[in-house]
């Protein structure tokens, strides 16, 4: 049976700042008498952000990792080629809207991602492959 985590909350570090930058590009179109135009940016990209943010999920289903996040992003991954799990990682690497990351390295990739859950999550991918490095502030595998 497929198990699913959620993304863990998205972070202010995140968020403010794409609303800050989001914010004056809008109010500097509608400043330009194109008010109607401003809103509509804003509108558009708040929700693109918003339902990354809520819709952003990681699904073990057999043997494969199964990553969604918002409406465009759809990612699977073997969990057997998995070689490292650990915390952290660079913010532009994946699918992840917290700045609590865990990085996955697999094939000859990167990707970050941000389970709520880091070590239910974690001992799932463990129970399917257990040769994987698994390196979590409080947990050495």
């Amino acid at each position: 049976m497929p198990q699913t985590f959620k993304s863990a909350a998205c972070s202010k570090g995140i968020w403010m700042p794409f609303f800050l930058i989001l914010g004056a590009v809008s109010i500097s179109i509608a400043a330009l008498d194109q008010l109607f135009m401003g809103l509509v940016i804003f509108a558009l990209f708040s929700a693109y952000f918003l339902d990354t943010c809520l819709r952003t999920s990681y699904t073990i289903d057999g043997q494969n990792l199964h990553i969604r996040s918002g409406v465009f992003y759809k990612k699977t991954i073997d969990i057997q080629s998995i070689r490292k799990v650990s915390e952290g990682g660079a913010a532009y690497k994946g699918p992840a809207p917290s700045l609590d990351r865990l990085e996955l390295v697999y094939n000859r990739e990167r990707l970050v991602i941000s389970p709520a859950n880091k070590k239910a999550f974690t001992e799932a991918l463990s129970a399917l492959n257990p040769q994987m490095e698994i390196k979590l502030r409080n947990q050495k595998t």
